[in-house]
């Protein structure tokens, strides 16, 4: 009986991704009937993630790509995924091969293989797993991580049983997330914000970004100017992502990170988010000091997810002393789901 992701009630979800899909309610679909969740694997019937009818969708990257409506678009006509910046042979995220990536967010889209990989990765959910760093690990050694595209008996994130999941996407000749076709996409943060459809507009005009409640303006994320973040409810001054308060946050990754509230951290005081350009002060992920990780309810001391040092972590996959995912106590919950060993797998960013 996990509660999974913000489910609401929690009643006989199986979270994400856990490879039966039996009465998910997945995220936030709105009925929450006997959805499969996000990329089960054989997407039959998905209602998708907010896609607003809800007919016959295979969700995202659910292993054959037939009728698709993307994400959210509205149209799901020609786009060539998120955050390309040029969108010029991309395989997008997940591809299987990880051959001439261009990343997410890269700027310059040169051949990378992933996100801050620093040597040879093939990021996140590359179809191999092989001599996979992950994400900061420490060691890097072989790790499969999450997905990795051979699916042994790999537990995955909340699968809730972790028979033999073959994780996220990992399926087979996935192109990832948004690569549809390639053609003519604009995405999210390619710089210039002009007409973009982002994810979930609804009709693509003028940009609606993600869940905004009003999408007047929008550039989407990270584009510096006048973003109304994620979910906001009313789209003023930055409510980010479920911060508690959401006063003047600059959302994700805006470029100057100053009094960020990041993500879900309960209190938001000063707050430089996640990859916010200075790095000053960050109590977002991966920073190695005084983090609050992600959604931890009380935000004291924790050293977030796999920081490096080891030391007094309640984030995830520590193997000591987990608070887990928004489990609201944190009263040295270790949950089935976190117990398996940082040498099988890694999260890889």
């Amino acid at each position: 009986m996990e509660r999974g992701i913000m489910d609401g009630d929690g009643d006989n979800h199986r979270g994400i991704m856990d490879g039966d899909g039996d009465n998910h309610r997945g995220i936030m679909d709105g009925d929450g009937d006997n959805h499969r969740g996000i990329m089960d694997g054989d997407g039959d019937n998905h209602r998708g993630i907010m896609d607003g009818d809800g007919d016959n969708h295979r969700g995202i990257m659910d292993g054959d790509g037939d009728n698709h409506r993307g994400i959210m678009d509205g149209d799901g006509d020609n786009h060539r995924g998120i955050m390309d910046g040029d969108g010029d042979n991309h395989r997008g995220i997940m591809d299987g091969d990880g051959d001439n990536h261009r990343g997410i967010m890269d700027g310059d889209g040169d051949n990378h293989r992933g996100i801050m990989d620093g040597d040879n990765h093939r990021g996140i959910m590359d179809g191999d797993g092989d001599n996979h760093r992950g994400i900061m690990d420490g060691d890097g050694d072989n790790h499969r991580g999450i997905m990795d595209g051979d699916g042994d008996n790999h537990r995955g994130i909340m699968d809730g049983d972790g028979d033999n999941h073959r994780g996220i996407m990992d399926g087979d000749n996935h192109r990832g997330i948004m690569d549809g076709d390639g053609d003519n996409h604009r995405g999210i943060m390619d710089g210039d914000g002009d007409n973009h459809r982002g994810i979930m507009d609804g009709d693509g005009d003028n940009h609606r970004g993600i869940m905004d409640g009003d999408g007047d303006n929008h550039r989407g994320i990270m584009d510096g100017d006048n973003h109304r973040g994620i979910m906001d409810g009313d789209g003023d001054n930055h409510r980010g992502i479920m911060d508690g308060d959401g006063d003047n946050h600059r959302g994700i990754m805006d470029g100057d990170g100053d009094n960020h509230r990041g993500i879900m951290d309960g209190d938001g005081d000063n707050h430089r988010g996640i990859m916010d350009g200075d790095g000053d002060n960050h109590r977002g992920i991966m920073d190695g000091d005084n983090h609050r990780g992600i959604m931890d309810g009380d935000g004291d001391n924790h050293r977030g997810i796999m920081d490096g040092d080891g030391d007094n972590h309640r984030g995830i996959m520590d193997g000591d002393n987990h608070r887990g995912i928004m489990d609201g106590d944190g009263d040295n919950h270790r949950r089935e789901l976190w117990t398996i060993s940082k040498s099988q797998f890694q999260f890889r960013n």
